[in-house]
């Protein structure tokens, strides 16, 4: 085979062009060396396509979002109760995010009734986020205590 020019391999995915080294140096392994420097061996940065120009990836089953397919009922299952899970956690984290930033806002203007009223608030969400799994409870803890923190320095304040 000539130099610079691609092999073609059959794989699972079907037909590829794997382009080869350039003229100066090749090993027969897709490395060339750099023909500026002539310092060792450069792992090519080719691109690996497949003959009708799609990606090898793209081979692969997947859905119009470019999740995976799944091939058994076990996995079809599993993919739905995934897809339930990660939209509920969405939400609760979502909600947990307002009610943190209401709040900051509320220690920000100083009012230290209100403050307390939306740490309590917050503390509960994060707790109750924290006991079905959707946040960390170490994170939880964290985010607790620099709450916590927070409303100290604003009775301190005031």
């Amino acid at each position: 085979m000539p130099r610079g020019a691609e092999a073609t391999v059959f794989t699972l995915f079907g037909c590829l062009a794997i382009p080869r080294g350039n003229a100066r140096a090749d090993s027969g392994h897709g490395e060339q060396t750099s023909p500026s420097r002539g310092h060792g061996p450069q792992r090519f940065g080719g691109d690996y396509r497949q003959a009708d120009g799609g990606s090898v990836l793209s081979a692969a089953r997947s859905t119009a979002k470019g999740k995976p397919v799944a091939n058994h009922k076990s996995a079809e299952k599993r993919a739905r109760q995934s897809e339930k899970r990660s939209v509920r956690n969405h939400s609760i984290k979502s909600g947990v995010r307002t009610i943190v930033k209401k709040f900051r806002a509320a220690a920000a203007s100083g009012d230290v009734t209100d403050s307390e009223a939306k740490l309590k608030l917050a503390e509960s969400a994060l707790r109750k986020a924290g006991s079905k799994g959707t946040l960390p409870k170490e994170r939880i803890d964290r985010l607790v205590s620099r709450l916590n923190r927070q409303m100290d320095r604003v009775r301190s304040a005031s």
